[in-house]
């Protein structure tokens, strides 16, 4: 897998964090980890982002998918919060 290559990671994380419902494809949080990862590598050149880096981010990503974590970008900074219980259980 090429880790330097935004596009990669994206597709991966789809692949594993998005199901479908009938023709519905629920990828709500998808749009946010778009950014994000986009964000990474903006931030960063291609060249220098490593695998510690996408590891320590990676890490948040799935955190966030399974609702341990809010993530956003404000202001070009990405905020994590822990998430509330409402959003660990879905309600």
């Amino acid at each position: 897998m090429n880790l330097k290559d935004p596009k990669v990671v994206i597709r991966n994380l789809f692949k594993k964090y998005v199901h479908t419902d009938g023709n519905v494809i629920m990828a709500e949080k998808m749009f946010v980890v778009n950014s994000v990862v986009n964000w990474i590598f903006e931030e960063k050149s291609a060249e220098q982002v490593n695998k510690r880096d996408l590891a320590y981010y990676g890490e948040i990503i799935i955190k966030y998918f399974n609702n341990e974590l809010d993530i956003a970008l404000k202001d070009g900074k990405l905020i994590i919060k822990v998430a509330t219980p409402e959003q660990n259980t879905g309600e």
